[in-house]
């Protein structure tokens, strides 16, 4: 299954489902109307904070900062949404959120689940290596001030640590 539009979890009003952006969504549907007249026009069937959340997000530019409108809507709501586009594109998003959610309901076999822990924890151990690596010349100069019995210009020790 083709990754269409990235699906997180969030929570919309006091449940936590499965949801996506409405700007990823508008633009996986290859929209031709300007954003904020398309979810205006498309949530006007949707009550906020029951099917979506809306928030203030402040975009940097080369001249200061604007806020935009931002939308995140439930995966439910993006399936009716695409739906209501009524074209090809349209359809193939909505079939993409229809195999997400029977892949995401699938049972897993016991296979499965030790094969994706496994994956989790080697994720965990490379991350983990890498933040050693990473912090190794900041332990190596605490191991050597902890260790001096006499004073140390802290500026030589560390060039020292670095260099080794």
């Amino acid at each position: 299954m083709q990754n269409i539009i990235k699906i997180n979890k969030s929570v919309i009003g006091a449940e936590s489902v499965n949801s996506v952006n409405a700007r990823e969504l508008w633009t996986a549907l290859e929209s031709k109307q300007e954003f904020a007249n398309w979810i205006k026009n498309r949530l006007v069937r949707f009550v906020e904070n029951v099917d979506y959340v809306s928030f203030d997000k402040s975009i940097k530019r080369e001249n200061g900062a604007t806020v935009r409108k931002e939308y995140i809507i439930s995966t439910d709501v993006a399936k009716m949404i695409s739906m209501l586009e009524n074209n090809t594109k349209g359809d193939e998003v909505r079939r993409y959120f229809v195999e997400a959610e029977k892949q995401a309901n699938k049972p897993q076999t016991y296979e499965e689940v030790m094969e994706n822990a496994i994956l989790l924890a080697h994720q965990k151990v490379e991350e983990l290596k890498a933040k050693i690596e990473k912090d190794k010349p900041h332990t190596q100069f605490g191991k050597a001030i902890s260790e001096s019995s006499t004073s140390v210009k802290v500026g030589d020790l560390y060039m020292e640590v670095l260099c080794a």
